[in-house]
Protein backbone atom coordinates (compact mmCIF):
# COMPACT_ATOMS: atom_id res chain seq x y z
CA UNK A 1 0.00 0.00 0.00
CA UNK A 2 2.72 2.45 0.98
CA UNK A 3 4.76 1.76 -2.17
CA UNK A 4 1.94 2.94 -4.44
CA UNK A 5 0.66 5.65 -2.10
CA UNK A 6 3.86 7.43 -1.05
CA UNK A 7 6.92 6.25 -3.03
CA UNK A 8 7.92 8.11 -6.22
CA UNK A 9 7.36 4.86 -8.14
CA UNK A 10 6.11 1.58 -6.69
CA UNK A 11 8.97 -0.69 -7.69
CA UNK A 12 11.43 1.29 -5.57
CA UNK A 13 9.97 -0.54 -2.56
CA UNK A 14 11.63 -4.01 -2.47
CA UNK A 15 9.24 -6.81 -1.51
CA UNK A 16 9.42 -10.57 -1.31
CA UNK A 17 5.65 -10.95 -1.38
CA UNK A 18 2.43 -8.95 -1.31
CA UNK A 19 0.33 -9.03 1.85
CA UNK A 20 -3.42 -8.50 1.56
CA UNK A 21 -5.50 -7.96 4.71
CA UNK A 22 -8.98 -9.50 4.56
CA UNK A 23 -11.76 -10.40 6.96
CA UNK A 24 -11.38 -13.87 8.47
CA UNK A 25 -14.81 -14.95 7.23
CA UNK A 26 -13.74 -14.20 3.64
CA UNK A 27 -10.49 -16.18 3.77
CA UNK A 28 -11.69 -19.43 2.17
CA UNK A 29 -13.56 -17.59 -0.58
CA UNK A 30 -10.63 -15.36 -1.53
CA UNK A 31 -8.11 -18.22 -1.42
CA UNK A 32 -10.35 -20.36 -3.63
CA UNK A 33 -10.80 -17.50 -6.12
CA UNK A 34 -7.03 -17.04 -6.37
CA UNK A 35 -6.49 -20.77 -6.90
CA UNK A 36 -9.08 -20.68 -9.70
CA UNK A 37 -6.89 -18.03 -11.33
CA UNK A 38 -3.75 -20.14 -11.25
CA UNK A 39 -2.23 -19.47 -7.83
CA UNK A 40 -0.85 -22.51 -6.00
CA UNK A 41 -0.03 -22.96 -2.32
CA UNK A 42 3.58 -23.06 -1.24
CA UNK A 43 4.86 -25.15 1.66
CA UNK A 44 4.47 -23.22 4.87
CA UNK A 45 5.27 -23.97 8.50
CA UNK A 46 3.14 -21.75 10.70
CA UNK A 47 5.14 -20.30 13.59
CA UNK A 48 3.26 -18.96 16.57
CA UNK A 49 -0.30 -17.75 16.29
CA UNK A 50 -2.17 -17.83 13.01
CA UNK A 51 -2.62 -14.55 11.15
CA UNK A 52 -2.03 -15.54 7.52
CA UNK A 53 -2.30 -18.68 5.47
CA UNK A 54 0.23 -20.44 3.23
CA UNK A 55 1.79 -18.21 0.56
CA UNK A 56 0.15 -18.40 -2.86
CA UNK A 57 2.36 -18.19 -5.97
CA UNK A 58 1.41 -17.54 -9.57
CA UNK A 59 3.70 -19.65 -11.81
CA UNK A 60 3.70 -17.23 -14.76
CA UNK A 61 3.72 -13.89 -12.95
CA UNK A 62 5.93 -15.27 -10.15
CA UNK A 63 3.94 -13.13 -7.75
CA UNK A 64 3.60 -14.39 -4.18
CA UNK A 65 0.59 -13.38 -2.11
CA UNK A 66 -0.12 -13.85 1.57
CA UNK A 67 -3.69 -13.48 2.78
CA UNK A 68 -3.66 -11.95 6.25
CA UNK A 69 -6.59 -11.93 8.64
CA UNK A 70 -4.74 -9.81 11.23
CA UNK A 71 -1.71 -7.55 11.39
CA UNK A 72 0.09 -9.73 13.96
CA UNK A 73 -0.17 -13.34 15.19
CA UNK A 74 -2.59 -13.75 18.10
CA UNK A 75 0.29 -14.71 20.44
CA UNK A 76 2.28 -11.57 19.62
CA UNK A 77 2.89 -8.93 22.32
CA UNK A 78 1.58 -6.44 19.76
CA UNK A 79 -1.87 -7.99 20.14
CA UNK A 80 -2.29 -6.76 23.70
CA UNK A 81 -4.83 -3.98 23.80
CA UNK A 82 -7.11 -3.15 20.90
CA UNK A 83 -5.12 -0.88 18.56
CA UNK A 84 -4.17 -3.71 16.17
CA UNK A 85 -7.28 -5.86 16.66
CA UNK A 86 -9.10 -6.69 13.39
CA UNK A 87 -12.19 -4.80 14.58
CA UNK A 88 -10.32 -1.59 15.42
CA UNK A 89 -8.19 -1.83 12.29
CA UNK A 90 -11.35 -2.04 10.18
CA UNK A 91 -12.62 1.11 11.90
CA UNK A 92 -9.43 2.93 10.88
CA UNK A 93 -9.43 1.83 7.25
CA UNK A 94 -10.44 4.38 4.63
CA UNK A 95 -11.78 3.93 1.12
CA UNK A 96 -9.23 4.43 -1.63
CA UNK A 97 -8.23 3.17 -5.09
CA UNK A 98 -5.34 1.07 -6.32
CA UNK A 99 -4.81 1.30 -10.08
CA UNK A 100 -8.48 2.04 -10.53
CA UNK A 101 -9.71 -0.73 -8.24
CA UNK A 102 -11.57 0.13 -5.02
CA UNK A 103 -9.57 -0.81 -1.93
CA UNK A 104 -9.24 0.21 1.68
CA UNK A 105 -6.05 1.50 3.25
CA UNK A 106 -4.99 2.10 6.82
CA UNK A 107 -5.23 5.73 7.88
CA UNK A 108 -1.73 7.31 7.96
CA UNK A 109 -1.60 7.33 11.78
CA UNK A 110 -2.31 3.60 12.00
CA UNK A 111 -0.01 2.89 9.05
CA UNK A 112 2.85 4.67 10.82
CA UNK A 113 2.26 2.82 14.09
CA UNK A 114 2.11 -0.47 12.20
CA UNK A 115 5.29 0.26 10.21
CA UNK A 116 7.20 0.99 13.42
CA UNK A 117 5.76 -2.05 15.22
CA UNK A 118 6.37 -4.53 12.41
CA UNK A 119 9.89 -3.10 12.03
CA UNK A 120 10.73 -3.69 15.69
CA UNK A 121 9.01 -7.08 15.53
CA UNK A 122 11.25 -8.12 12.62
CA UNK A 123 14.37 -6.81 14.37
CA UNK A 124 13.42 -8.68 17.53
CA UNK A 125 12.75 -11.99 15.78
CA UNK A 126 15.50 -11.88 13.14
CA UNK A 127 18.03 -9.46 14.67
CA UNK A 128 19.56 -6.51 12.82
CA UNK A 129 19.48 -7.13 9.06
CA UNK A 130 19.91 -4.70 6.14
CA UNK A 131 16.61 -5.80 4.55
CA UNK A 132 14.70 -4.17 7.41
CA UNK A 133 15.87 -0.71 6.32
CA UNK A 134 12.90 -0.68 3.92
CA UNK A 135 10.57 -0.01 6.84
CA UNK A 136 12.52 3.15 7.66
CA UNK A 137 11.98 4.40 4.12
CA UNK A 138 8.27 3.53 4.41
CA UNK A 139 8.08 5.81 7.43
CA UNK A 140 10.16 8.54 5.78
CA UNK A 141 7.92 8.68 2.70
CA UNK A 142 4.76 8.56 4.80
CA UNK A 143 5.97 11.38 7.04
CA UNK A 144 7.07 13.40 4.02
CA UNK A 145 3.58 13.14 2.55
CA UNK A 146 1.42 13.21 5.69
CA UNK A 147 3.59 14.26 8.61
CA UNK A 148 2.19 17.77 9.02
CA UNK A 149 -1.40 16.53 8.89
CA UNK A 150 -1.01 13.55 11.23
CA UNK A 151 -3.42 13.63 14.15
CA UNK A 152 -0.91 12.76 16.88
CA UNK A 153 -3.28 13.44 19.77
CA UNK A 154 -5.93 11.09 18.39
CA UNK A 155 -3.34 8.39 17.65
CA UNK A 156 -1.98 8.54 21.17
CA UNK A 157 -5.50 8.03 22.53
CA UNK A 158 -6.10 4.72 20.74
CA UNK A 159 -2.50 3.44 20.70
CA UNK A 160 -2.93 1.23 23.76
CA UNK A 161 -0.06 -1.23 23.31
CA UNK A 162 3.24 -0.67 25.14
CA UNK A 163 5.31 -2.45 22.47
CA UNK A 164 3.73 -0.31 19.76
CA UNK A 165 4.42 2.89 21.71
CA UNK A 166 8.01 1.82 22.36
CA UNK A 167 8.50 0.90 18.70
CA UNK A 168 7.12 4.21 17.49
CA UNK A 169 9.26 6.04 20.04
CA UNK A 170 12.43 4.26 18.87
CA UNK A 171 11.70 5.03 15.23
CA UNK A 172 10.57 8.63 15.69
CA UNK A 173 13.67 9.49 17.73
CA UNK A 174 15.97 7.80 15.20
CA UNK A 175 14.78 9.29 11.90
CA UNK A 176 15.45 12.98 12.78
CA UNK A 177 19.14 12.10 12.99
CA UNK A 178 18.98 11.86 9.19
CA UNK A 179 16.96 14.94 8.35
CA UNK A 180 13.38 13.79 8.97
CA UNK A 181 11.21 16.37 10.70
CA UNK A 182 10.81 15.57 14.38
CA UNK A 183 7.48 14.52 15.82
CA UNK A 184 5.80 17.03 18.15
CA UNK A 185 7.64 17.18 21.47
CA UNK A 186 4.41 16.47 23.38
CA UNK A 187 3.90 13.26 21.38
CA UNK A 188 7.49 12.13 22.01
CA UNK A 189 7.17 12.88 25.71
CA UNK A 190 3.92 10.89 25.85
CA UNK A 191 5.52 7.89 24.12
CA UNK A 192 8.47 8.01 26.48
CA UNK A 193 6.38 8.30 29.64
CA UNK A 194 3.57 5.82 28.91
CA UNK A 195 5.75 2.80 28.14
CA UNK A 196 8.40 1.15 30.29
CA UNK A 197 10.24 -0.87 27.63
CA UNK A 198 12.62 1.71 26.15
CA UNK A 199 14.51 4.04 28.46
CA UNK A 200 17.27 6.49 27.60
CA UNK A 201 20.05 3.85 27.73
CA UNK A 202 17.98 1.37 25.71
CA UNK A 203 17.35 4.07 23.12
CA UNK A 204 21.06 4.85 22.74
CA UNK A 205 21.82 1.14 22.32
CA UNK A 206 19.08 0.67 19.70
CA UNK A 207 20.25 3.70 17.72
CA UNK A 208 23.87 2.55 17.95
CA UNK A 209 22.99 -0.93 16.66
CA UNK A 210 21.03 0.57 13.78
CA UNK A 211 23.91 2.87 12.85
CA UNK A 212 26.36 0.00 12.87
Amino acid sequence: SVSEQFYPVEHLRPMADIDVLIHAHAYALVESALQDRGYTKLEYDAIGGFHHGPPLRHPRRRTILELHTALFPDDSPFCKGTCFSPFDVSLRAIRSHYHGRPVKRLIPELQLAYIASSWINDLTLSKIHPSFIASLFDAIYLLEASGRSLNWSAMLEWLDNDMAKASLYAMMTYLPRYGVEQAPSAALAWMASTQSLVGSIDLRLIHSMLDR
